[in-house]
Parts: structure tokens; sequence; C-alpha cells
């Protein structure tokens, strides 16, 4: 009860064009937030095991690492991607709403 009292008027973030009307809604800001971050994160990731295999010079230890970075990466981007679709998936078929709460 109180959860949907403190929620039922919106709340605007300054300059960044938040509004939460419910929870409902912040549960989809925070998933898409979230989807984000991993698309940052990867990019990060990338990006260090880009310039760790770049400035290796050959050394074979330091091109496995980058390359190890860059795989980790990959695996991280995918489950990620695989988790989000599988959750779709499951909304479509089976009628449920996973990625969005009700109170």
């Amino acid at each position: 009860m109180f959860i949907t009292k403190a929620l039922a008027a919106p709340i605007t973030g300054p300059g960044i064009g938040l509004k939460i009307v419910d929870f409902n809604t912040l549960t989809v800001n925070a998933v898409a937030g979230f989807i984000g971050i991993i698309g940052v994160a990867f990019f990060i990731y990338l990006l260090i095991g880009a310039v760790k295999y770049v400035t290796s010079g050959g050394d074979k230890t330091a091109v496995q690492s980058a390359q190890h970075t860059i795989t980790y990466a990959l695996v991280g981007l995918t489950i990620a991607a695989a988790s989000y679709a599988i959750a779709m998936l499951l909304q479509t078929v089976l009628g449920i709403s996973i990625l969005t709460i009700t109170i």
C-alpha cells in the first residue's frame, strides 16, 4: 500500500527525462539501465583486451591474456543477451510478465 502511494506521483530526474509513474515503470527502467551497463562493460573489456593484444609485443603469455580478456567479454555479452532473449521468449510463450512487475 505504501509503495503504490509513494510512487503514485510522477518522479522526474534532473535533466535526463526519467519519469517514474509506478513500480512497473521503475522495473522496466531498471532492466533497460542494466542492459546499458552491460553494453558499456562489454565495450570497456573489449578495448582493454585490444590494448593488451596490441601492446603484447609478441610475448606469448601477454597474447594469451589479451585473448582471454576478449573471449570473456564476448562470453559475458552472449550470456546477457541470451538471458534477456530467454526471458522475452518465456514472456511471449507463457503469457506471463517476467521483465515487468506489477503489485
